[in-house]
């Protein structure tokens, strides 16, 4: 069998390595010269800098474990500045849940409880499956596992709940109070860690694994075209040149994907709510006292996320 994988990122690749293993003939096609997609790390002036993501925690842990990717663990992961306070995020739950309770989060203990559960059900019911699950399953071992408020709610009723309005700043992203809860569970993530020598590592160990297992990678090959006829491929276009396979694996976004088969929809644009700025700087930042300890943590302050990776990662360059 013969899969087309297009889009060379963490996500295409994973799936490059994985198909491989079973032993199918895999192909990614990738429109840049380098592999990795937004786990990029880019050089400025001698200095590696972390051109999109920044920061690993969303990758199923098994995934980190299976593809030997190195790992920093910064502790605190995170650390919120507000009104003055320090909010430090342990690694440790009970450490973590200590703290924060005897910096008057009363109900912090339970909140973090419940986000940990819920995380741990998805990764052990929801994860590896052959199909998706229905909504209804989920609420299901929700309910039986004593988190199913967070099916139930959107992202700002359940903040509410558990924390003061100053700090809810830290678990969402503006914009998206009115999102399921759950999104609340899925960006908080105690395994946020720093990757040595930038993000860019994730993108180079997963397009070796692969090619060792024997794909190949097309990289500045731009996919134009998906031609499918009677819900099966016929084939695709690239650089002018079509190309024939079993199936393909579309791991770019749905928009291109519409495209790339002839249905782009009509979508409208939206203003987006917050951008990321890469900074080398000449010297270490001044930092408010209270703050100087936490240095390496992702620090969460009213102005945005800040980052120092050298603070944890030596081999960035100076």
């Amino acid at each position: 069998m013969r899969v087309c994988v297009i889009g060379g990122g963490h996500n295409g690749l994973v799936a490059a390595n994985v198909l491989a293993e079973a032993g199918v003939e895999v192909e990614v096609f990738e429109a840049r010269n380098v592999p990795g997609g937004l786990a990029d790390s880019r050089e400025f002036k001698g200095v590696k800098v972390s051109r999109a993501s920044y920061v690993l925690g969303l990758m199923p842990s098994s995934l980190v474990k299976k593809f030997g990717i190195p790992t920093i663990k910064q502790d605190p992961f995170q650390t919120l500045f507000v009104d003055g306070k320090v909010y430090p995020f342990w690694r440790e739950p009970e450490k973590r849940r200590k703290e924060l309770l005897t910096r008057g989060l009363e109900l912090f203990p339970e909140f973090d409880r419940k986000l940990l559960e819920f995380k741990k059900m998805i990764d052990e019911e929801f994860t590896f499956l052959d199909s998706p699950p229905s909504m209804e399953d989920v609420k299901e071992e929700a309910k039986r596992r004593g988190v199913e408020e967070i099916m139930e709610l959107s992202s700002g009723k359940f903040l509410e709940r558990y924390l003061p309005k100053e700090l809810h700043r830290a678990f969402i992203y503006p914009g998206m109070y009115d999102s399921p809860a759950y999104l609340v569970a899925y960006f908080y993530s105690p395994q946020w860690s720093v990757v040595p020598g930038g993000m860019g590592t994730i993108g180079k160990i997963l397009a070796q694994r692969a090619q060792s297992l024997g794909a190949k990678l097309r990289l500045g090959n731009l996919v134009s075209r998906i031609e499918a006829e009677g819900g099966r491929i016929k084939w695709i276009e690239s650089g002018r040149k079509k190309f024939q396979f079993d199936a393909v694996i579309s791991a770019t976004s749905p928009l291109v994907t519409w495209k790339l088969i002839g249905e782009a929809p009509k979508v409208q644009s939206m203003r987006p709510h917050w951008v990321k700025y890469n900074m080398v700087f000449r010297e270490i930042p001044k930092l408010p006292e209270a703050l100087k300890p936490f240095y390496a943590s992702i620090l969460d302050i009213e102005a945005g996320e800040l980052l120092f990776h050298s603070a944890s990662d030596d081999s960035l360059g100076e």
